[in-house]
């Protein structure tokens, strides 16, 4: 999963159709026009208040397929599988030796979520 980001790293850092989280999930937010917050009874709101400030925030991974995965993969991109109790990147079309020498199951390079890096 993404790291936890301050509310100035976040704006920083979050890009048009992504959306990030608090740490309490309570909100949500998003990049149209400008960051807009979204509350757990889908009021929207604009302004950044105090309390936003406070707050952690984590991206959301925007999963993709397994199948685009690869296929990122050989276009030279970096993808990175999650399972769940481990992270595993990816940057080689050899990615068979590095799934065998990190112990991933079958189960696992079939089930587990994937991303792109951009």
């Amino acid at each position: 999963m993404s790291e936890w980001l301050t509310i100035g790293q976040l704006i920083d850092q979050l890009k048009p159709n992504e959306i990030a989280t608090d740490e309490k999930e309570e909100y949500t937010v998003s990049w149209k026009y400008g960051l807009t917050f979204v509350d757990e009874d889908k009021d929207t709101f604009k302004d950044i208040i105090p309390l936003y400030k406070e707050r952690k925030w984590r991206i959301i991974p925007q999963y993709v397929s397994l199948e685009e995965a690869m296929k990122a993969l050989k276009e030279g991109k970096v993808v990175t599988l999650y399972t769940t109790y481990t992270t595993h990147s990816f940057s080689t079309e050899n990615y068979f030796r590095d799934f065998v020498e990190k112990s991933i199951t079958i189960a696992e390079f079939v089930s587990g979520k994937w991303t792109i890096e951009k």
